[in-house]
């Protein structure tokens, strides 16, 4: 595990689901105002995804999953999804959807699971340049 001076962020390589809670409760535990990032990365197949979802529950998180490449994943329809997860209605606006979450998060700041986020992250690029380095987090 790595931090930062600017943000409390955790990278951990997913052996175990304990492993996972100690990242996410340590983020959880930083000073107010700091944002947080907790990123789990491992082998296909080894239940990144469930427990995420399994996450998600736990902490009454807002869940989203981010479609494979190939598919549209626009900053408005990231923000449509994610007011709609957080529990309010998405407007058609994407100037009013951000605002709503920022305030939605000013009310009751909610943990956020991104799962897939490589698939919105990656810079535009024709498909035999794509590399997993390209995703910026």
């Amino acid at each position: 595990m790595s931090e930062y001076s600017h943000m409390n962020s955790q990278w951990v390589e997913l052996s175990n689901a304990a492993r996972a809670r100690m990242a996410i409760e340590a983020v959880r535990r930083r000073s107010p105002g700091l944002p947080g990032f907790v990123c789990f990365y491992g082998a296909a197949g080894s239940g990144k995804s469930t427990l995420m979802v399994r996450m998600a529950c736990d902490y009454d998180a807002a869940y989203l999953y981010l479609p494979p490449l190939g598919r549209q994943v626009t900053g408005s329809w990231l923000l449509r999804e994610l007011v709609s997860e957080l529990g309010s209605e998405p407007s058609r606006y994407t100037s009013e959807n951000f605002r709503s979450i920022i305030e939605m998060e000013r009310r009751e700041s909610r943990m956020i699971v991104v799962d897939e986020c490589e698939n919105g992250l990656v810079k535009k690029r024709k498909p035999s340049q794509r590399r997993r380095r390209d995703c910026v987090l």
